[in-house]
């Protein structure tokens, strides 16, 4: 393992990296951090414009536990000059596809230190007001990772980034393409990896993978780290891996990542997804540019692999219960995590939690969390997108709660004794 993320949280934190309510910059200044997914040895590339000339001021932050603070400053730079190019809110109307994927002035580079560890970081750019911005960024190194390893998704988080009005389902007050033979709209059928987050906050980048990041470090569980698009470039994941994680609504995959992610399992991995959506969608990655529908790929709702399908969405609380049940155990219930959006099992998977979550107004629908084995390895879906919203509390969270009970479950999952809680 390169680093040591049990002895990077134990480091001092730092408390002052959210941004306050009413202190977010919005539509005047955004910025993007150039290919996102970055190495040891590399360089940030930080692309920024405002609605008029600017000055700000930049920290780079690693997010984990830090006793609580949330995560730590690792670099600062001031004087950065913002120019005015390129502006959108969420009240304009989307923006000219062609100017989607325009490359804009770099505003600082920096170094990536060999003290630096691997995980989730943002880019904060700060004005002389106080008022601020994120831009998400992740540092893996996906050759050296082993045991537990949390894969990031770039590609997921930009599909459902809308900022300049497309997202891969929506169009920001306009018309998405709806289709006999889709479950989901058409917003967009392309999507460019560099562009600015849907809001001052980073976007989707922390919804999901940061309350796990949280839990796992706080608990000096050691992690790996790598990305869907190291996975994609590179068509393998290393043997010494035993435990591979996701989270969120990971609907778009690409045939590399599903075809690596098959391999492993059937070689004896353990594939743990903490969430809903998984791979019911195959798109493709060339040069940034993520592909959403064509030849060989688009919507397939049905993955292999989980054997699962999509079953209902609720954006907004409140979210119904999940009752868990264990072989020889006795079953628990964890309030609110049956929102956002969630899946059914298909024959053949043993469920192994279920509850019915409110579709639509007088509709419920139900969801089933559940594993199966493939191969020499075993496939765990969550089904539930809220998933890791239970394991650590971070933002709004609904009616949702902390369970304990959830989270040692979670880690007799992730091959972790859960007597450590």
């Amino acid at each position: 393992m390169r680093f040591d993320t049990i002895a990077e949280n134990n480091k001092s934190g730092s408390l002052d990296w959210t941004i306050p309510k009413e202190m977010d910059c919005e539509d005047k200044l955004v910025c993007y951090v150039d290919k996102q997914v970055l190495h040891p040895g590399g360089v940030i590339s930080l692309r920024a414009s405002a609605t008029e000339d600017l000055v700000a001021g930049l920290r780079i932050f690693r997010m984990g536990w830090y006793s609580g603070a949330g995560a730590r400053l690792i670099q600062s730079a001031s004087g950065l000059r913002i120019p005015a190019i390129t502006t959108w809110n969420k009240l304009s109307k989307p923006l000219p596809k062609d100017e989607l994927c325009l490359e804009w002035p770099e505003v600082i580079s920096i170094s990536i230190g060999d003290d630096w560890c691997e995980g989730l970081y943002i880019a904060r750019l700060e004005l002389v007001d106080g008022k601020a911005t994120m831009a998400p960024f992740w540092l893996t190194s996906p050759q050296e990772v082993t045991g537990l390893t949390v894969v990031f998704s770039p590609i997921n988080i930009q599909a459902r980034n809308w900022w300049g009005g497309y997202s891969a389902t929506q169009v920001i007050n306009g018309r998405s393409e709806k289709r006999r033979d889709l479950y989901h709209p058409i917003g967009i059928k392309e999507i460019n990896l560099n562009r600015p987050m849907y809001n001052s906050r980073g976007g989707d980048a922390l919804r999901w993978d940061y309350p796990l990041i949280r839990f796992l470090e706080r608990h000096d569980i050691p992690i790996t780290y790598s990305s869907d698009i190291d996975i994609t470039n590179s068509r393998i994941i290393p043997k010494s891996v035993s435990h591979l994680v996701t989270t969120g609504p990971m609907r778009y995959w690409t045939k590399e990542f599903e075809s690596s992610l098959s391999d492993f399992i059937q070689s004896g991995g353990n594939y743990v997804h903490l969430g809903s959506e998984a791979g019911q969608h195959i798109v493709s990655l060339d040069s940034g540019i993520v592909a959403l529908h064509g030849d060989e790929i688009g919507e397939r709702l049905e993955n292999p692999l989980t054997n699962s399908r999509p079953s209902g969405s609720k954006p907004k609380p409140p979210w119904s219960s999940m009752q868990v049940k264990l072989d020889g155990l006795d079953s628990f219930e964890v309030q609110g995590l049956i929102g956002s959006s969630w899946d059914r099992a298909r024959d053949g998977s043993k469920v192994v939690a279920l509850g019915y979550g409110r579709h639509k107004f007088l509709r419920k629908r139900i969801a089933e969390s559940s594993t199966n084995s493939i191969g020499l390895g075993t496939v765990f879906n969550s089904a539930v997108s809220n998933w890791t919203w239970a394991l650590s509390a971070y933002r709004r969270q609904g009616n949702i709660k902390v369970n304990e009970n959830l989270q040692k479950f979670t880690l007799s999952l992730l091959g972790i004794d859960p007597n450590l809680l």
